[in-house]
């Protein structure tokens, strides 16, 4: 299950998915485990959108607060191998900042 909040996404109000990234951690452990990559379907229960962002400029686009409450997530959500989240954000990341 997925709890928690995403913030500032870009046509979050729009897209009929999302790709989110969360940590997990053991209920007995402090310990953080790296990251999970997941693709998640919005007309499920436990999604919801929130507010929407007011901007000054481009509003031709617009950001939203994402809400998962218990979101049933599951190893098809997964985008990559369990753990390895940084794997699936680096490329993304490499093309933003060269300007894609």
């Amino acid at each position: 299950m997925l709890k928690g909040v995403k913030q500032f996404t870009t046509s979050g109000s729009r897209a009929g998915a999302i790709l989110t990234f969360a940590r997990f951690r053991c209920v007995n452990s402090s310990e953080d485990l790296s990251p999970n990559a997941f693709v998640l379907e919005k007309d499920t229960p436990g999604f919801r959108v929130g507010t929407l962002e007011e901007k000054m400029g481009i509003r031709a686009v617009d950001v939203a607060e994402l809400t998962f409450e218990d979101y049933p997530s599951s190893a098809k959500h997964l985008l990559g191998k369990e753990g390895k989240g940084e794997k699936v954000n680096d490329p993304v990341l490499t093309l933003y900042y060269v300007g894609y």
